[in-house]
């Protein structure tokens, strides 16, 4: 149903999406004794597998090249995936472990969709599952888990800031509409950077202007740095009328590009949620 070329091509993805939920039913020739098979790889999070299983109604045969306990198959005729081992292959006659192995090293990521049918590596993909850490309060103390070591630092001692990522969004309703996000961290002494806490709304500017300031107030950051970029333009004279403190910032490069600062802090263990 969907064109590789073009699954991360959103309008072109939903498309296909679109078609195969409210297009294709209106092809049977009989509504009450029709049935539809959808047959495909997993090439993305909201593929047409994706939205329908969300929709719900529809019986999911998932076979996965290596077998994956957590993600056993089940479905409503009786059939159960006969592995029992972890990794254990599907079909080692056709594909054996050394075919497998060439695939994830030619494909990338790419195989964890086509072949695992997760369109993301277990344990994460550009941020692993084992790089997040969390913190805990304690009165005026934060309380950082490095595994089984402990950290605790001053609330006083850490410099608090948040950052801004602004939609207008007019109708909260739509699914397509994007969330304005804002969130709160601390940086300790040592460089450690604790996510204190998170506004996500689907909202216009203005809503998002009278609302942010509230949600500021309890943390007191020295300022938001909200990107300089279209509607972060309209963003930043807003809470400036409103007397916020505002950083604006420059975006060079791709989020994925960008993301890989954040990807080395989190794995070098700098990088807390609260838990």
């Amino acid at each position: 149903l969907h064109k590789i070329q073009e699954i991360h091509n959103d309008r072109a993805r939903q498309e296909a999406v679109d078609f195969w939920l409210t297009t294709a039913p209106g092809r049977l020739d009989n509504k009450i004794t029709g049935r539809m098979v959808l047959i495909m790889q997993r090439l993305h999070q909201a593929d047409a597998a994706a939205e329908s299983l969300k929709q719900g109604g529809w019986v999911h045969l998932n076979l996965p090249a290596e077998y994956e306990p957590d993600n056993k198959c089940f479905t409503v005729i009786g059939f159960e995936d006969p592995r029992k081992v972890e990794g254990e292959l599907l079909w080692p006659a056709k594909m054996g472990a050394k075919e497998i192995d060439k695939l994830k090293q030619a494909m990338k990521t790419e195989y964890w969709g086509q072949y695992q049918q997760r369109p993301v590596p277990k344990g994460g993909q550009l941020f692993k599952r084992n790089w997040f850490r969390y913190w805990e309060s304690d009165g005026d103390i934060y309380s950082l888990k490095h595994g089984e070591r402990e950290v605790r630092v001053p609330k006083q001692d850490c410099f608090v800031f948040a950052v801004l990522d602004p939609a207008d969004s007019d109708d909260d309703r739509s699914a397509e509409a994007c969330y304005s996000v804002c969130q709160v961290w601390a940086r300790t002494p040592h460089h450690d950077l604790l996510l204190l806490d998170q506004y996500r709304k689907k909202v216009s500017i203005p809503t998002l202007g009278s609302e942010l300031p509230k949600f500021l107030a309890r943390h007191r950051p020295a300022f938001v740095c909200v990107e300089k970029n279209g509607i972060g333009r309209h963003a930043i004279k807003d809470l400036q009328s409103r007397g916020v403190a505002v950083k604006p910032l420059v975006a060079s490069k791709g989020k994925e590009e960008r993301s890989e600062a954040a990807q080395a802090r989190m794995q070098a263990g700098q990088v807390f949620h609260p838990a």
